[in-house]
């Protein structure tokens, strides 16, 4: 799940996410919803960057990252923490666990 997030650093975010997705949406729930959300959240990112000609790429990569680092340390310490937006659309497929009520 971290590196499904951190993977974007190195690649963008989309074509790393999506692989992931594709190799563990079988065998790991977790996996794949931050996987899934990570590549959502990537190609959100790429079409407002285009959809605004590139005015909103430098505050947009700015708040990327820094959603992205959060994603990562909320994975890696077993979260299931969603990104705006993309956390929503990734946990139709796979949803977190219910919490249990009081």
């Amino acid at each position: 799940a971290f590196a499904a997030h951190g993977v974007t650093f190195l690649e963008g975010g989309v074509l790393g996410p999506l692989l992931l997705y594709l190799y563990k949406r079988e065998s790991s729930e977790f996996v794949a919803y931050h996987a899934l959300q990570s590549f959502y959240f990537g190609l959100l990112f790429m079409l407002v960057s285009i959809g605004s000609c590139g005015i909103l790429a430098i505050p947009g990569v700015v708040v990327y990252i820094l959603y992205e680092i959060r994603a990562c340390i909320a994975a890696n310490d077993g979260e299931w923490y969603a990104l705006p937006l993309a956390g929503a659309w990734a946990a139709r497929r796979h949803a977190p666990p219910l919490s249990p009520t009081s």
